[in-house]
């Protein structure tokens, strides 16, 4: 895989460390009847898996064409 691809990857998996972490957060101001905060934190935290999710896309699809061009 080439580096470009490998940074791809880190920076995905960190969008979704991101998500869970923003997600967390989001149920602890919701405890404290911090709706507001709470909701505009969630809706960050899906963005972040959004962009994940896009990034591992690129990566899959990538691999697949290396695979193809090997065989």
């Amino acid at each position: 895989m080439s580096k470009i691809l490998e940074w791809i990857e880190h920076i995905g998996k960190a969008f979704a460390i991101v998500f869970i972490i923003f997600l967390i957060m989001a149920a602890i101001l919701l405890a404290k009847n911090e709706e507001n905060y709470a909701n505009l934190l969630a809706e960050y935290a899906y963005y972040s898996l959004v962009i994940s999710v896009i990034f591992m896309i690129i990566v899959v699809a990538k691999e697949g064409e290396n695979k193809n061009e090997d065989s």
